[in-house]
């Protein structure tokens, strides 16, 4: 056999040699890189979906809209309390929810849990079946004009657990009943309060 045959060969052997090192890394760990693409495009995904759910925020309240950089500075919170906020439940009590759409999808695209109830009956049923870590009331409903406010107070007393009240208009001048963390209009300040609690918590 020539020198230059030999030294052809030699050529192709080495890169022959490399692809099935490479070919017998990809089969032996192929669990792996498979997990860590699904995780990186999961994060993508969520990343994406978070983003989109943040400039539906600014634009849910066209009479009350939420500054861009109010918004982003909340989108980045979430962000990053991803690891807390998931698994974490929400319980929703209002009997009007199609008016709070745009809200839930931003707290369970975060990664939180919204459950809703449409009355306090249901909402104590709910209350005392699961574990929830934050409880959004309105405040006048069917069943009593009070209904929130009663509802905050025996929540507070019963269970502990933070109470948010998120209604249409609030009256500034007027103190947040008990029971209450809270009481807003804004889903900037409504988003902002359960983040609060979420990092108050001991979960």
């Amino acid at each position: 056999m020539s020198d230059d045959v030999q030294v052809a060969l030699i050529g192709l052997i080495v890169p022959v040699c490399s692809l099935l090192v490479i070919g017998i890394v990809l089969v032996v760990f192929r669990k792996q890189i498979a997990g860590l693409t699904s995780r990186t495009t999961r994060i993508k995904v969520a990343g994406f979906e978070l983003e989109l759910a943040t400039q539906a925020l600014i634009e849910a309240k066209p009479n009350q809209k939420v500054s861009a950089g109010i918004a982003r500075g909340i989108e980045e919170r979430a962000a990053r309390l991803a690891p807390r906020l998931m698994g974490v439940q929400v319980l929703w009590v209002d009997d009007q929810p199609h008016g709070n759409k745009v809200e839930r999808r931003f707290l369970r695209v975060a990664g939180l849990t919204v459950v809703n109830a449409r009355t306090s009956k249901r909402a104590f049923q709910l209350l005392d079946e699961d574990d929830f870590g934050v409880v959004i009331t309105d405040i006048e409903r069917a069943e009593s004009p009070t209904a929130g406010i009663d509802l905050a107070r025996d929540v507070a007393e019963q269970y502990g657990i933070p109470v948010i009240g998120y209604i249409g208009s609030v009256d500034l001048a007027r103190p947040v009943p008990a029971g209450l963390l809270a009481l807003t209009d804004r889903p900037d300040v409504l988003i902002s309060r359960i983040l609060d609690a979420v990092e108050a918590s001991e979960w």
